[in-house]
């Protein structure tokens, strides 16, 4: 009888364990954390110092994924979709629809429904998850942390890793730009490309919100050591749109207080000018050690590659030209392609490997093989989901800048800093559409934007009670 009732006892111990396990795994906060930390530090290091491990990457878009599914279910049963939703939910359902239209394979719309959307289920739950204040101050200390670690990592890429790729690229092996793998921890390939474009975006992000705060808020030694966590990876790298960053982000934060009051901030736009002066000359006047070019021609052969007609060895376009490429095939093409697009994943360059990723190739890759349509983000959505998805992206940013102008009307003082820094982003994040394709190829730019994106939607619905 003992031995019975021992049994029963050790049975509900086992049932209640294996039941805390399952809640464990099932809670929507655990999967934000695999999204945050995992996108953003642990899968970005690892690709780059543990290449073997970087598939733990698809615990992220797992993660995105269940948040996506989670959020919708709780969207449909309480039927409220602010508009800040709405858009971006459109998106996934048109760019799904236009994949059908195509006649694109079940396998490849999953496949490139992994490479766009994965991380939006982040900003999902951001409206229908309750955040509370303890809750907040964790992801202000996770920014802090975030800030921190960047620099350590820039210091190690830049004295270790930039030398290992520079003899590469010397030795001919391999087409690679050395300075591109100061990523900090969003990842990179030790023989390929990094990202470095998202490394920027997040550091004028934080710089923007510490230049915000007032004296009150922040202790002088803080505001100073925090200054030179954000500043000195900026000078590591050759990120050249940091330039076109910081302008932006100089009228966010001083721009009405400069028209206001100058001389009261005639100190801060001096320093201001001379931190974009310093890049602007590290970056486009000094040339590299290696190039037998007169510095005239080191910027004369930037502009041509960004501006102009010449391209990279990999590449047929650049930045500018592979829009304008665009808007000259569309003669090729019926009116329908050019308004709705071919189809998520057209432009997919991915042809390595067997089963999933072979049959992910885009159509336009093969119809234009080594041109580079999928260079950039803005022209990927042109291909990719037409002039109705760039409406779409349109719309989308327009309801965010709305919802952030909503919060500065009604918050305190004390997070205005914070609403500096969601309106610098909202503008650099378009602006790396036109510059990069991370928008669409690098899950460390994908759960930044999804978390950002987030961060509005809590501070604006975090207290209702859904």
């Amino acid at each position: 009888m003992s031995l019975h009732i021992v049994s029963s006892a050790n049975t509900r111990q086992n049932s209640s364990i294996l039941a805390d396990m399952i809640y464990f795994f099932l809670h929507p906060k655990i999967h934000i954390l695999v999204m945050v930390v995992g996108g953003l530090m642990v899968v970005g290091i690892f690709k780059i110092y543990m290449p073997a491990l970087s598939k733990l990457s698809w615990l992220v878009n797992i993660s995105g994924f269940y948040l996506f599914g989670f959020s919708i279910i709780l969207l449909i049963h309480k039927r409220r979709f602010p508009p800040v939703l709405v858009w971006p939910l459109i998106l996934f359902a048109y760019g799904i629809v236009t994949a059908l239209i195509n006649g694109m394979g079940t396998l490849a719309i999953l496949f490139d429904l992994k490479r766009s959307f994965s991380a939006w289920g982040l900003f999902l739950a951001a409206y229908v998850i309750h955040f509370s204040s303890s809750d907040i101050e964790r992801i202000k200390k996770f920014v802090y942390l975030l800030v921190f670690f960047q620099l350590p990592f820039c210091l190690h890429q830049y004295i270790v890793l930039v030398p290992l790729r520079e003899t590469v690229e010397m030795a001919g092996e391999i087409n690679l730009t050395p300075v591109d793998i100061i990523v900090g921890t969003f990842g990179g390939k030790m023989f390929g490309g990094g990202a470095n474009g998202t490394l920027a975006v997040f550091l004028i992000i934080a710089l923007s919100m510490l230049l915000s705060l007032k004296n009150t808020q922040i202790k002088s030694a803080k505001y100073i050591f925090l200054l030179a966590l954000i500043v000195l990876p900026l000078f590591l790298g050759e990120t050249r749109i940091v330039v076109v960053y910081l302008m932006v982000m100089f009228v966010v934060v001083y721009g009405k207080d400069i028209i206001q009051n100058p001389s009261k901030f005639f100190i801060n736009t001096i320093l201001m000018f001379l931190l974009i002066g310093s890049l602007v000359y590290l970056f486009f006047l000094t040339k590299p050690a290696n190039m037998n070019v007169t510095t005239q021609g080191h910027f004369a052969n930037f502009v041509a590659k960004n501006f102009g007609d010449l391209s990279s060895k990999d590449r047929e376009l650049n930045r500018t030209t592979v829009l304008i490429f665009w808007a000259s095939e569309q003669r090729h093409f019926s009116w329908a392609n050019t308004l709705l697009g071919h189809g998520i994943g057209a432009t997919s360059t991915e042809k390595t490997g067997d089963g999933l990723a072979a049959e992910a190739a885009g159509s336009l890759s093969k119809r234009y093989p080594n041109y580079g349509i999928d260079y950039t983000s803005a022209s990927i959505i042109l291909w990719e989901l037409g002039i109705v998805g760039v409406l779409l992206f349109i719309g989308w940013f327009s309801s965010v800048w709305i919802l952030i102008k909503r919060i500065e009307y009604t918050a305190p003082a004390s997070i205005l800093y914070q609403i500096n820094g969601l309106k610098v982003g909202t503008i650099i994040f378009l602006i790396n559409m036109f510059a990069k394709s991370s928008f669409h190829h690098t899950i460390s730019h994908q759960v930044l934007f999804a978390a950002f994106m987030s961060y509005p939607i809590i501070l604006r619905y975090r207290s209702r009670d859904l």
